[in-house]
């Protein structure tokens, strides 16, 4: 399929009309699609939505389906910090009240659980960091042949038996995969429509509810013309601030989140929570401090 898809957001005319370029787009993909045989979202010459799953059992409401009442259950564990014994206890003592037909079809523990919603494709990648961060053991880094940091000399992994399988790192780094999160936000036809928002921002009042209504937006918009004549292109907000989880009164722990927030939506939907990304997760005890740009790595790698 041909890479230019700006019909799509082109679909009436100055009198209202379906354009005819829109048309033959929508001819073109659906000509794609059916194309695509050996795809899972392809049968019985039907194209399936990404977003519909198996029904959780006969005769359940629209909507209810198996993926659904996993994620479901998956958020109860992090609400509720729920071990994973429990949470087992809990899925076998649900999966008593369904037929035996059903529970051919849903998860029987927690790493059977977590196996199916890899399907979503929402993965992330875990980095050793220096224990001083002075270094990611990143990229050109990232293998196991690099012991030491090449800045501070303090060792990359735990002291262990000689025997051990595999070594442990003294401090790590998760990055959430960034770029597929993003792609969903075009997927959906809920928010794929708002992400030119900011291409009509007006400001009436002269009063900044939005970051496109301030200078930095407009000094960007002048100085890099190439990105700002297409109004898709993703624009991106990244805060981070440390916080101990583990509560004052234990040892000194600090750990850092990072958060990236679309400023292409209205300020209506950029701010909620389904809209902020947690990107990265930076391990304590210390606080990064100045060498935080070494752990944004992965991250800007990614939105080059």
């Amino acid at each position: 399929m041909g890479e230019d898809r700006s019909w799509m957001y082109h679909r009436r005319d100055e009198m209202g009309y379906w354009n005819n370029e829109f048309n033959v787009g929508v001819e073109i993909f659906l000509d794609f699609a059916f194309s695509q045989t050996d795809s899972m979202f392809c049968a019985k010459n039907m194209i399936q939505c990404p977003c519909t799953d198996t029904p959780l059992f006969d005769g359940c409401d629209d909507g209810v389906t198996v993926l659904k009442w996993v994620c479901e259950l998956m958020s109860a564990k992090t609400l509720f910090n729920m071990s994973v014994t429990n949470w087992d206890y809990m899925l076998k003592r649900s999966l008593m009240a369904f037929k035996k037909v059903d529970r051919e079809k849903l998860p029987t523990n927690y790493y059977s659980a977590k196996k199916m919603l890899r399907r979503l494709g929402l993965g992330y990648k875990k980095y050793d960091v220096c224990v001083n961060n002075c270094i990611l053991y990143y990229g050109e880094y990232e293998s196991q042949c690099y012991l030491q940091c090449s800045v501070c000399e303090e060792p990359r992994f735990k002291q262990r038996d000689v025997h051990s399988a595999k070594p442990i790192p003294r401090k790590s780094l998760w990055y959430l995969l960034i770029i597929p999160r993003l792609q969903r936000l075009y997927m959906s036809r809920k928010t794929a429509e708002h992400m030119t928002w900011h291409l009509n921002c007006y400001n009436e009042n002269e009063k900044i509810f939005h970051p496109a209504c301030g200078k930095a937006w407009k000094h960007f918009d002048s100085t890099r013309p190439e990105f700002t004549s297409e109004p898709r292109n993703v624009r991106l907000g990244l805060c981070t601030d440390g916080f101990t989880p583990f509560g004052h009164s234990a040892s000194p722990y600090s750990c850092w989140p990072v958060f990236v927030s679309v400023y292409n939506l209205p300020p209506t939907m950029c701010m909620k929570q389904e809209y902020v990304f947690l990107s990265l997760i930076i391990q304590g005890p210390q606080s990064p401090g100045k060498n935080i740009d070494v752990m944004l790595r992965p991250l800007i790698d990614d939105l080059k």
